[in-house]
C-alpha cells in the first residue's frame, strides 16, 4: 500500500485542502488519460476527471482503509467511465496515436503518401474494433494494454477475479482479430 496515499486521505478527512490537492496532483494525469482511453473524447476526459474528484472529496467523510488508495480510486473511476459510457450512449473511438507515445525516428526519413494512407486505415480499424467491443471488454483491454495492469491489478480494479479477466482478454483479442482482419475471424 502507497501510506503516503493515505495519509493524504486521512488529513483530508480533518479537513487539510493540501493534503486533498496533492492527492489531485498525483492522480490527475493518470485518471485523464484512463478516461481518454476508455471514453475516447478530451473534453468527455476531462469532465470525467473534475468529476470522480469531486466524488471522491464529497465521501471523505466515509472514506476507510480497506486497499491500496489506487485501487479504491480506479475503482471510482471504472464506475463512473461505465456511467458516462452508457449515459451518453456512445462508442469511443480511440487513435492509436493519441495513446502511443510518438518518437520521431532517427535521420531524416520521410513516411511516403501511400505509407501514411496505410497507417492511417489500420488505425481506422483498431479504432472501430475498439469500439465495438463490449463494456467490461473494452476496460480490460485499455487496463492491460494501455494502463500497464496486471492481471491481478485489473481484477482489483473491476473486482472480478483473476480468471474472469483472462476471459475477458481472451475474448476480447479473438473479437479484435476477427474485427480487424474479418477473413481471420472466418476461418474454421
Amino acid at each position: 500500500m502507497n501510506e503516503q496515499d493515505i495519509e493524504w486521505m486521512l488529513q483530508a478527512q480533518k479537513g487539510d485542502l493540501n493534503a486533498f490537492t496533492k492527492i489531485i496532483e498525483k492522480y490527475e494525469k493518470p485518471l485523464f488519460n484512463f478516461f481518454f482511453r476508455f471514453l475516447g473524447n478530451k473534453e468527455t476526459a476531462e469532465d470525467a476527471s473534475q468529476q470522480l474528484f469531486l466524488q471522491v472529496y464529497k465521501s471523505l467523510p466515509r472514506y476507510t482503509v480497506q486497499a491500496k488508495f489506487s485501487t479504491y480510486l480506479y475503482r471510482i473511476a471504472r464506475n463512473l467511465a461505465i456511467n458516462i459510457s452508457r449515459k451518453n450512449h456512445f462508442l469511443s473511438f480511440f487513435s492509436l496515436s493519441d495513446f502511443l507515445e510518438q518518437e520521431e525516428p532517427p535521420g531524416p526519413k520521410k513516411e511516403r503518401p501511400e505509407e501514411i494512407l496505410e497507417r492511417n486505415e489500420r488505425e481506422d480499424q483498431v479504432k472501430k474494433a475498439l469500439s465495438l467491443l463490449p463494456l467490461r471488454q473494452r476496460l480490460a483491454v485499455v487496463l492491460a494494454y494501455f494502463e500497464d495492469c496486471s492481471d491481478e491489478e485489473i481484477a482489483e480494479r473491476m473486482e472480478c477475479t483473476v480468471s474472469s479477466v483472462e476471459a475477458l482478454l481472451f475474448r476480447a483479442r479473438a473479437a479484435l482479430k476477427k474485427y480487424i482482419n474479418p477473413e481471420f475471424g472466418n476461418r474454421a
